[in-house]
């Protein structure tokens, strides 16, 4: 909080503007709680991608793993052995 004016110098003359009191709340509080909530749901959405895209990768892991044993009895009379 203070009064705040403005102060021109130029060619043509000074010039300073009347005095204006300026007040400033103070919101360091409600601005941290901010950015923290934002994190939080950054991290909350980061983790549900990850967890999507892992579920999707394992299936198409299973999927591509059963191919390859089927092309593999396909080719040969042995069915090979479940690890």
């Amino acid at each position: 909080m203070g009064t705040y004016s403005c102060v021109i110098y130029s060619p043509c003359g000074n010039f300073t503007s009347k005095g204006r009191l300026v007040e400033v709340n103070d919101n360091t509080v409600l601005l941290l709680a901010l950015c923290f909530l934002c994190a939080v749901v950054l991290i909350i959405a980061l983790g549900l991608a990850m967890k999507y895209k892992m579920k999707k990768d394992n299936a198409d892991h299973k999927r591509r793993q059963a191919q390859r044993v089927q092309a593999l009895q396909m080719t040969s009379g042995v069915v090979p052995r479940d690890a």
